[in-house]
């Protein structure tokens, strides 16, 4: 909320589409980084393999997910890695709402995908930390 209201500020970026239906969509992407945080804690051993990991987790969603570079000038492979990432579904989301004006009836593909994603996550991460703690 806090850098939407700075873009609209600062920036002078409007939000075409709707704030509220923003919020909702952003929820499945928190959950979905919610999950690879909680697989993250689960799997380490101590703070600093936890931050080891979690470099190695962000570094590829931020440079993969289409946030510095187009997806569609990377190598396929690459464009296939990144439908792993949770924040390139996030970041279609986020240009649909705030540039283009759309809503769910057009961006469900990838409020499904961040959904499915964030169930996996979670799901793999409870039940790790069941057996840790057997």
């Amino acid at each position: 909320v806090m850098t939407l209201v700075i873009a609209r500020v600062l920036f002078n970026v409007p939000v075409v589409g709707s704030t509220i239906e923003l919020l909702l969509l952003t929820l499945p992407f928190l959950f979905g980084t919610l999950g690879i945080g909680l697989a993250i804690s689960v799997v380490a051993r101590n703070q600093a393999q936890a931050l080891q990991m979690t470099m190695f987790t962000l570094l590829p969603s931020i440079l993969l997910s289409g946030f510095l570079y187009a997806r569609e000038g990377m190598p396929l492979i690459f464009q296939w890695l990144s439908l792993a990432i949770p924040m390139t579904y996030y970041l279609q989301i986020l240009r649909g709402v705030i540039l283009k004006g759309v809503g769910i009836e057009v961006l469900w593909p990838q409020t499904l995908a961040m959904c499915v994603f964030a169930l996996l996550a979670i799901g793999v991460s409870v039940s790790r930390f069941r057996k840790t703690i057997e």
